[in-house]
C-alpha cells in the first residue's frame, strides 16, 4: 500500500473552491437524514444555519465550522477530523481526455470523526449530545461512501454507468456467531456476584447486523447468522464488538458496557473458504467468541444454485435467521414524468 500524497495535495488545492458543493450536499442530503436520525433522540428541527469549510481540509485538523441549530438551540461544531481509509477507483480506461471514464470515492470501513462542540452546548454540556451527534454523522457518511456504498462521479460520456455506480460483489460472507466465554462481568450485585446481558454488533463496512440478547450470563449461545456483501477482498475486515445491555429509554448504546472486539480479515476468510475458530477479545480483560465464517463466490449457473440450496435447508434446521441462496441486483437508471 502507498500514501497518495499527490492525491492528498490535490485535495488541499481544491478543498477552498468546494464550498457550493458541500452546502448543497449538507443542505439537500446530509440535513435531511441528520434531522430524521435525531428525532429518535427527542431531539428535532435540525438545521445547518451556516457552512464554512475554512482552508484546510479534515484530514489536516480542518479550520471548518459549522452553526446548527436543534430544538430551537444553537451551537456550533469546529476542529472537524475524518480518519479512515479512502480508496479511489479510476474506471473504467477510455481514449480521450482524462483517460478515465469516472472515479468511484469509498471508504473500506467506517471512518473515525472527530470533532468539538462550541457555543450553548459547550457550556451547559448536553449530556451525550456530542456522542450522540459523532455517531449519526458516522452513519450518514456509511450512507454515502463506506462500502458497498459508493460515491460515484462520472467523468465522461458514454459509458457503463451500471458498472460505475452500481458494481457487482466480489462474494457473500456468511457469519455465524455461536457463542461467547469467560465474558467481563458488568452488573455486580449486592453480594458480589457478576453477570452480563451480551449481546454483538457485527459490522462489515456499512452493513451492520445485531444479535439477540441473552439476560445474566457471562457464557451466552446466539447461534446468530447473517450474510455481508463484500465488495473487495483485501484490507478490509469484519467487526465484531460484544455489548452488556443496560435499558435506556433512547434507542442508543450510551448506557450499555462494552465488554471486548474482535477482528476478522476478509482476505483470511476468502483465501480458507471456511474458517471455524475462536477469538480473544481486546480491549477486554477476559472474554472470547466462537465464530464461524465461510466465504461464498457468485455464480451465475443454476446448478450452483441448487448446491447452495441444499447447504441452507441443513442449516436452517438449527438457526430461525433468514439465510438466501442468491442476490439480486437491480440498476434503476432513471425516471421521467413523475407526478
Amino acid at each position: 500500500m502507498e500514501r497518495v500524497e499527490w492525491l492528498n495535495k490535490i485535495i488541499r488545492q481544491l478543498w477552498p473552491y468546494a464550498g457550493h458543493y458541500v452546502q448543497d450536499l449538507c443542505k439537500f442530503s446530509i440535513e435531511p437524514s441528520m434531522r430524521t436520525a435525531l428525532e429518535e433522540y427527542k431531539l428535532y428541527a435540525f438545521k445547518f444555519e451556516k457552512i464554512i469549510l475554512g482552508d484546510t481540509p479534515p484530514r489536516y485538523a480542518g479550520d471548518c465550522k459549522f452553526e446548527v441549530s436543534v430544538s430551537k438551540f444553537k451551537m456550533g461544531i469546529k476542529d472537524l477530523q475524518i480518519t479512515g481509509r479512502m480508496r479511489v477507483v479510476m474506471k473504467p480506461l477510455v481514449r480521450q481526455i482524462p483517460l478515465v471514464g469516472g472515479l468511484q470515492v469509498f471508504f473500506l470501513n467506517n471512518p473515525d470523526v472527530d470533532f468539538n462542540l462550541i457555543g450553548l452546548a459547550d457550556v451547559f454540556d448536553m449530556p451525550g449530545l456530542s456522542d450522540i451527534l459523532r455517531s449519526i454523522v458516522i452513519e450518514q457518511i456509511a450512507h454515502m461512501m463506506v462500502l458497498p456504498n459508493r460515491y460515484p462521479i462520472q467523468l465522461v460520456e458514454d459509458i457503463n454507468t451500471a458498472e460505475l455506480k452500481c458494481p457487482t460483489p466480489a462474494g457473500v460472507l456468511r457469519i455465524n456467531v455461536i457463542e461467547a466465554h469467560n465474558l467481563m462481568k458488568k452488573d455486580i450485585g449486592i453480594m458480589g456476584m457478576g453477570k452480563s446481558d451480551p449481546y454483538c454488533i457485527l459490522r462489515l463496512g456499512a452493513q451492520k447486523f445485531q444479535t439477540k440478547t441473552i439476560n445474566n450470563t457471562i457464557n451466552p449461545k446466539w447461534d446468530f447468522f447473517c450474510e455481508a456483501l463484500a465488495n473487495v477482498i483485501r484490507r478490509q475486515h469484519v467487526t465484531i464488538e460484544c455489548w452488556d445491555y443496560d435499558y435506556s429509554p433512547l434507542k442508543s448504546y450510551e448506557n450499555d458496557d462494552f465488554l471486548g472486539r474482535a477482528n476478522l480479515d476478509v482476505h483470511d476468510i476468502w483465501k480458507s473458504g471456511e474458517v471455524d475458530m475462536w477469538v480473544p477479545l481486546s480491549d477486554a480483560t477476559s472474554g472470547r467468541l466462537h465464530i464461524r465464517a465461510a466465504w461464498l463466490d457468485l455464480h451465475d449457473s443454476s446448478a450452483s444454485l441448487e448446491l447452495q440450496l441444499e447447504e441452507i435447508r441443513a442449516l436452517q434446521a438449527t438457526t430461525k435467521n433468514p439465510l438466501h441462496s442468491a442476490v439480486l441486483l437491480v440498476w434503476v437508471d432513471s425516471a421521467k414524468k413523475l407526478n
